[in-house]
């Protein structure tokens, strides 16, 4: 049996404590995201001058964001 694609919406409201590891997890808290869908707007550039943030948190967030087929972080990618 084939799963239906999740609707886009419901996607952006997955929390990110279920996508991402701890460290990750915390570094999304340190600037306020909850959910998946917060990601919307931010750049990869902002995200780097939050302490903590570095070129391996931004790919781990860019690859959830591709695999759950929502749109990636805006302009300034690393």
């Amino acid at each position: 049996m084939r799963r239906r694609p999740t609707p886009r919406a419901s996607r952006d409201r997955v929390p990110v404590d279920e996508v991402f590891d701890t460290r990750v997890l915390n570094l999304c808290r340190r600037v306020g995201v909850e959910r998946m869908g917060d990601f919307r707007g931010t750049t990869a550039r902002e995200l780097l001058k939050v302490r903590g943030w570095g070129r391996k948190a931004i790919l781990e967030v860019q690859l959830a964001l591709e695999e759950m087929e929502l749109p990636p972080l805006r302009s300034g990618e690393p």
